[in-house]
């Protein structure tokens, strides 16, 4: 029993690691349409930040030297000309940011209250018609001081969604082109009836409408990692997560079930050998031992 239990623990353990891997999102950048060069480039952008030597910094920073090549987009800058109530940002504001620095610096808090005073203070009515809907991610990342400003909406699944302050909420989506690697929003406010979490199974599948501020650089348990880092005013729920129901639990549950079958059916086996042993053992107690049988008697012979 001992030596069955310990080859069913790693049968286990590796069965749980497949299960994950294939539910898990690839990290594909194929609707970006970029060469192989460039994919590599943006992996080291996302993994292993770099310090530009022209621009030294500080000890608590880290940046990464961005792609030199212009993609061709149409970002729609001028396509029409300001309304009254024009969304768009004063570029001026954006000077003092900088890619690939840890958290918001204190150069870059002035440009970030601004830009969610104006989130707050614009309707979803007048931010969602000039943000553009087709940026994929690895442009994004790559190019990231042509998109500095801009307008953008996003679609994808809500994975982590936090509260900051009273007026802030993080969440982290990830879209279908980003693969493993999330977006980080703010939000100035959310849905009333939308849930917090740190890990929500299933993910909220949501659109929002936000500007790009920067590429944001973050410490994970093992390494640096770097997103977009988008300011909206709101999330719009496309698909609300449903509640577990009693017939289709989630994938833990499905694998304890499994494991607990096994054990069973190993128990059960092991229950039958064990029996079939102890009713032999009975049979052989209660046959006759013939090496206890006293011998025949010949003293006879020897009379004469």
């Amino acid at each position: 029993m001992i030596l069955w239990a310990m080859t069913l623990a790693p049968s286990l353990l590796i069965l749980s690691w497949s299960l994950r891997q294939a539910r898990m999102p690839k990290p594909e950048f194929g609707s970006a349409e970029i060469s192989a060069e460039e994919t590599q480039r943006l992996r080291r952008i996302l993994k292993e930040p770099r310090e530009d030597v022209s621009s030294p910094l500080r000890d608590d920073s880290i940046r990464v030297v961005a792609a030199s090549k212009q993609f061709t987009i149409d970002v729609g800058e001028s396509s029409a000309p300001p309304s009254a109530s024009d969304a768009r940002l004063d570029k001026s504001i954006l000077t003092s940011i900088k890619d690939n620095t840890f958290g918001v610096t204190a150069a870059e808090i002035p440009a970030y209250d601004a830009i969610l005073a104006k989130v707050r203070n614009t309707s979803l009515a007048e931010l969602e018609p000039l943000a553009q809907k087709d940026v994929p991610f690895a442009l994004l990342m790559l190019d990231s001081d042509r998109f500095r400003g801009e307008l953008l909406t996003i679609e994808g699944d809500i994975r982590r969604l936090n509260k900051l302050t009273d007026q802030s909420f993080e969440a982290w989506l990830f879209t279908v082109d980003s693969g493993m690697n999330p977006y980080r929003v703010i939000c100035a406010s959310l849905p009333d009836d939308v849930r917090l979490g740190e890990d929500l199974q299933p993910p909220i599948r949501a659109r929002l409408s936000g500007y790009f501020f920067k590429r944001y650089s973050y410490a994970t348990a093992h390494d640096f990692h770097t997103a977009p880092l988008v300011l909206a005013k709101t999330l719009t729920v496309l698909s609300r997560p449903k509640p577990p129901t009693s017939h289709s639990g989630g994938g833990s549950h499905s694998l304890t079930y499994l494991a607990v079958g096994i054990l069973a059916t190993f128990l059960a086996v092991a229950v039958t050998v064990e029996m079939v042993f102890r009713r032999r053992s009975r049979r052989c107690d209660a046959l006759p031992s013939k090496a206890t049988d006293s011998p025949p008697d010949f003293t006879w012979l020897n009379r004469s």
